[in-house]
């Protein structure tokens, strides 16, 4: 058994949800809201891996003790 709640938003927010749904010829804001979500999340990995490469650039030895400050830092709230 689904549950809905009801939420509110401005108008102009709205009609961008409106519009993003036309592109993605989603069925309802349920939808369009995932989608928006599964976008966010890759695109926070990708920033992720950057910060990664950027590290490896630098030559640091110990890649991995950086790699767990960066996950510790800003990318593990989310």
């Amino acid at each position: 058994m689904s549950r809905y709640t009801t939420i509110t938003i401005r108008r102009n927010l709205l009609s961008t949800l409106e519009n993003i749904k036309k592109e993605l010829n989603a069925k309802s804001f349920n939808e369009v809201i995932l989608k928006l979500i599964e976008i966010y999340r890759r695109e926070k990995v990708h920033k992720f891996i950057k910060d990664v490469e950027d590290i490896r650039k630098e030559g640091l030895d110990d890649v991995r003790e950086e790699v767990e400050k960066l996950r510790r830092g800003k990318w593990a709230r989310l």
